[in-house]
């Protein structure tokens, strides 16, 4: 016996010593799930939460295939912790968004033998104590036909401090363009329910069913992101008749004129411009249409100019901006071209013109009420010139008869003799024997009318100085 124990312990020890790694996994894995919040409300987030202790095996990554349409995989995260006693503790957290209410399944998980059966989850549409949230879309027209241009509404509830995100709308066979969203209030039940109203412009392209599809409805409310189940509508686009051309606008379209000059002159310049609405219709379309328009035969128009203007959303809506040049070349009241637009009429399913005129415009023809005033501006100057030379020559005779009178006045004789010696060293012709003094006086008699009467005592006096008192020439 002595020999038996003394090689007995030491063995058992020897065994324990050598199993001693294998510790942490011989002890048992557990695993747990829990949702919180336990009853959840319809676009609040829920969070799944998963706990692996002392688990060979790592949790699972989710996909969205493993929870299928009824949640939204918004988010997960895994975190692993070890206590340095052989025991690990591994959390992942899924946040999904359940996208409808009732019971909601979340799938079953299997880990190191450890196991979470299917979880119920009974989900609420509102909360306790208050109204069910708003959505509501609307379709106007209700059946449209190809290439008319639909509104397609969403409202959605802003009551309880909701601020909501962007919405996106996808559409399959047809065009797609954001309106600006409007703030209003709708009637229900009775009473006003406060909502954001989101609008786009469809243009479908062929006919039969066409699915409008808000893919993500999130909003947030003090900081927290709720996020709804997405929305859809349908639609009957109804064919259009066989003759009608592809590019010619469906529906009344939307024409803008500015207004035009109400009177020109012959050969004078202008622009009638206007803006036009109508989806599908093209430039080049637009162009023809313009071709074909009655033209009055006092106003030559040019080739138009015709530019795409951007719609709200910043993308080509059909909208386009026509500026049509023309100069008048004859006078009279004249009637602007009316401007006829083709048009399929939705709800009569036939053609129609939409009609839009700038009125009449008066062109005048200046040449002759310039040629007239030419002739009286040319008449004036004459006249002018005519009133300086009389009042020139009257102002010289003027003087004449002043220096004249002075002489007479002063009996300057020798002034006199200065005056008849220049004369006849300016005029040859004066300085002969017959030019005498009292022949001189009486030529500028003639020019100075009345001045001889005046200086007959200054000629006598000149003469007596110059011919002695008794040869005084005759």
């Amino acid at each position: 016996m002595r020999f038996r124990s003394r090689f007995v312990f030491p063995g058992v020890a020897l065994v324990l010593w050598g199993l001693s790694p294998l510790a942490p996994f011989a002890r048992a894995a557990t695993l747990s799930c829990q949702v919180e919040p336990a009853q959840p409300i319809l676009g609040q987030p829920v969070r799944w939460q998963l706990r692996a202790t002392d688990s060979p095996q790592t949790l699972p990554t989710w996909t969205a295939a493993n929870f299928g349409p009824d949640w939204l995989l918004h988010a997960q995260s895994t975190s692993s912790l070890g206590d340095g006693k052989g025991h690990s503790t591994q959390v992942a957290e899924v946040t999904l968004y359940p996208m409808r209410s009732g019971e909601l399944a979340l799938p079953a998980l299997e880990l190191a033998g450890s196991r979470c059966a299917v979880q119920a989850v009974q989900v609420a549409s509102h909360a306790p104590g208050e109204q069910p949230l708003y959505l509501a879309t609307h379709i106007n027209p209700a059946q449209p036909m190809v290439g008319e241009p639909v509104r397609i509404e969403l409202d959605v509830d802003s009551a309880g401090a909701l601020s909501w995100d962007p919405i996106a709308a996808e559409a399959a066979d047809a065009s797609l363009h954001s309106l600006p969203t409007l703030a209003t209030a709708v009637e229900v039940e009775g009473g006003s329910v406060p909502v954001e109203r989101h609008a786009w412009s469809l243009l479908p392209w062929r006919a039969g069913e066409t699915h409008v599809h808000f893919p993500k409805i999130a909003a947030r409310r003090f900081g927290q992101l709720l996020i709804y189940p997405p929305q859809s509508l349908e639609l009957r686009v109804r064919p259009l008749p066989a003759y009608w051309p592809a590019n010619l606008p469906v529906g009344r379209p939307q024409i803008a004129l500015q207004p035009a000059p109400q009177s020109l002159r012959i050969g004078q310049a202008a622009v009638l411009r206007f803006l036009i609405r109508a989806p599908g219709l093209t430039a080049r379309m637009l162009g023809q249409i313009l071709d074909r328009q009655a033209t009055p035969e006092g106003l030559r128009f040019h080739a138009p100019r015709i530019h795409q203007v951007l719609g709200p959303s910043g993308e080509g809506d059909g909208r386009w901006q026509v500026d049509w040049p023309l100069r008048a070349i004859s006078r009279g009241l004249i009637r602007y071209p009316v401007l006829h637009t083709p048009y399929m009429d939705p709800q009569l399913a036939a053609p129609q013109l939409a009609q839009a005129s700038w009125g009449r415009v008066q062109v005048t023809d200046p040449r002759p009420r310039n040629l007239l005033v030419g002739l009286m501006g040319a008449t004036a100057l004459l006249a002018g010139l005519a009133l300086a030379r009389f009042a020139y020559c009257a102002l010289c005779q003027g003087r004449k008869r002043l220096k004249w009178a002075r002489l007479a006045q002063n009996q300057d004789v020798e002034g006199l003799n200065q005056l008849w010696e220049q004369s006849r060293g300016r005029y040859p012709s004066h300085a002969g024997q017959a030019h005498t003094l009292r022949a001189w006086l009486e030529q500028q008699a003639e020019t100075v009318p009345g001045i001889a009467k005046e200086l007959n005592a200054l000629l006598a006096r000149a003469e007596a100085q110059r011919y002695g008192p008794s040869l005084t020439v005759l």
